[in-house]
């Protein structure tokens, strides 16, 4: 008899997924600090910096505001239809891209991959609803004291709007503000968390295909998170 002695099969070490690079997202593209400075991103289970992000200087906050204010003068003239209807687009590109969102989450916030995996279909939970309320902006017609005068109040876009986000929720809270700014035809500035940059940065990269902006402007604004950037 002959006895075949075979090496006991070994498992490959699995390689932590890598920390995304983080960028500010100013007049439709994904660019670095004017003035190059960064913050680092520290990971709550090790201690250690995984990343950096980028801290905006003053000159990112005018380019930025520039970019949103010709962004409104565009997106507000949209009808809440095609809001509604880009709007769901990003939703469902939210979900699709859900795990590989959650395990940047997972990394940068602590988080676990189920609730991190939760936390996002939350938000485009979110953002299906505020599509949804795009076409119940309803007005009212008031009684008028005087005879054959009419009062009415009509629901407007107001503007560009400025937005922060806490680090605890880092997409629920961001997409609650964004999403309800674009519904109503407004810009939005947002500042994601400094703590949990790439969440947010992630989300806003996976809810877009190449040459589109769901739930943004059709021209280019910053509509999307900013990070560090008012």
């Amino acid at each position: 008899m002959t006895i075949v002695h075979r090496p006991a099969a070994t498992k490959r070490a699995t390689a932590p997924p890598a920390y995304p690079d983080v960028r500010l997202f100013i007049d439709g593209a994904w660019c670095e600090s004017a003035d190059g400075r960064h913050e680092p991103v520290v990971n709550p289970a090790t201690g250690t910096t995984i990343g950096n992000v980028p801290f905006a200087s003053r000159a990112d906050l005018d380019r930025a505001l520039a970019a949103a204010e010709r962004g409104f003068a565009t997106w507000r003239k949209v009808s809440a239809y095609q809001r509604s209807r880009m709007m769901h687009d990003a939703a469902r590109l939210l979900r699709a891209r859900s795990p590989e969102i959650a395990r940047t989450m997972v990394l940068e916030h602590g988080k676990p991959l189920r609730e991190a995996g939760l936390e996002i279909e939350m938000g485009a939970d979110v953002i299906d609803w505020f599509a949804g309320e795009t076409q119940r902006a309803y007005g009212r017609v008031i009684p008028a004291r005087l005879e054959g005068v009419i009062s009415m109040v009509v629901k407007e876009p107001v503007g560009v709007v400025a937005a922060f986000s806490p680090w605890n929720f880092p997409i629920n809270q961001a997409v609650r503000k964004i999403s309800i700014a674009l519904a109503a035809g407004c810009s939005i500035i947002i500042k994601g968390p400094d703590g949990t940059p790439a969440s947010i940065n992630a989300s806003c990269r996976r809810s877009s295909t190449p040459g589109s902006r769901p739930a943004s402007s059709t021209s280019s604004t910053a509509s999307r998170p900013t990070s560090r950037s008012t």
